[in-house]
């Protein structure tokens, strides 16, 4: 392959990455769009939102490391994906 071939398909690659990863986001936020705990919209804080999600098939989202960290806590005994 030349060096062109590899450049293009590189960039072919980081921009579906980036799409694929938009996707994911915007269901995240349909999902779960506020905090369990806080109430902070999660797509206004997107810089810090975190889903968890768990082996039995649950999901919470949160938007900060402090409501991640509260959601643990709470449910100590669930296994984490």
């Amino acid at each position: 392959m030349s060096r062109k071939n590899v450049v293009a398909t590189l960039a072919a690659a980081v921009v579906f990455g980036v799409l694929a990863i938009t996707v994911f986001a915007q269901e995240d936020i349909k999902q779960s769009p506020s905090c369990k705990y806080c109430g902070m919209d999660r797509q206004k804080f997107d810089f810090s939102r975190m889903l968890i999600g768990y082996d039995d098939g649950t999901s919470t989202g949160v938007c900060s490391l402090h409501c991640a960290a509260v959601e643990l806590a709470t449910n100590i005994d669930k296994t984490r994906r």
